[in-house]
């Protein structure tokens, strides 16, 4: 969104479709506003994947530790 509003400011477009000049004192932000825009986008994905990611990580990780500590008494020293 703060790609968005900064491009209206400048008046410069702003879309997924690629980078458009975007010149302010001097400096052509394009491409910032671009990369902000696009990230944008992969935030939303990641909202919605990453507890469910982050949830099977932590499942993952109970089975490993039950599994290590059951195995951690049958190990014999020579």
């Amino acid at each position: 969104m703060a790609a968005g509003y900064i491009g209206d400011l400048c008046g410069c477009r702003v879309d997924e479709a690629g980078v458009y000049p975007c010149v302010v004192m001097g400096i052509d932000i394009g491409g910032i506003l671009s990369t902000m825009f696009v990230l944008g986008w992969a935030f939303i994905f990641t909202i919605f994947i990453g507890p469910i990611l982050i949830v099977a990580w932590n499942i993952f990780l109970l089975f490993l530790w039950d599994y290590r500590s059951k195995n951690a008494g049958s190990r014999t020293s020579a």
